[in-house]
């Protein structure tokens, strides 16, 4: 978990409700273009009951995350990847990703197509299945061999 998620309060998040569409064309070749949407509410978990929380300096007043009291936050997500796989081993993306609060601190409604928590990303995943099946066929000499 992220210091980051922990000052916001995201890490308090005990209840989560989402949904989110993918959608998938296929460009050139097996090449992909994708593209997601979503939102998401959560439910924040109250640490405190309110009051103020005992220091060296005196008493700090307890604030929610973000600085408002509500409970329940809601959530937008939007991406969009390229996609390749290659070789059957291996499948790498490049993509985009903003997955943000609807509301800023400021009281202002976010866009949710950019925000700060915006990304790029370059991914690869190995199929290990694939690995697993090269590194153990017989090569052609034991299979000549086997003859």
């Amino acid at each position: 978990m992220s210091l980051d998620a922990q000052l916001s309060g995201r890490s308090l998040e005990r209840d989560r409700l989402s949904a989110a569409m993918s959608f998938w064309v296929n460009v050139w070749g097996d090449l992909s273009l994708g593209t997601t949407w979503g939102l998401r509410a959560g439910r924040l978990d109250t640490l405190f009951d309110g009051g103020c929380v005992a220091t060296l300096t005196g008493c700090a007043p307890v604030e929610e995350p973000d600085g408002s009291s509500a409970a329940t936050r809601a959530y937008t997500t939007f991406g969009v990847t390229l996609s390749y796989p290659a070789a059957d081993v291996a499948w790498f993306e490049l993509g985009y990703d903003n997955s943000t609060s609807t509301m800023g601190q400021d009281g202002q409604r976010r866009s949710m197509f950019h925000s700060r928590e915006a990304q790029l990303y370059l991914s690869m995943t190995l199929f290990l299945d694939s690995l697993y099946a090269i590194a153990t066929a017989p090569s052609a000499e034991q299979r000549s061999a086997a003859r």
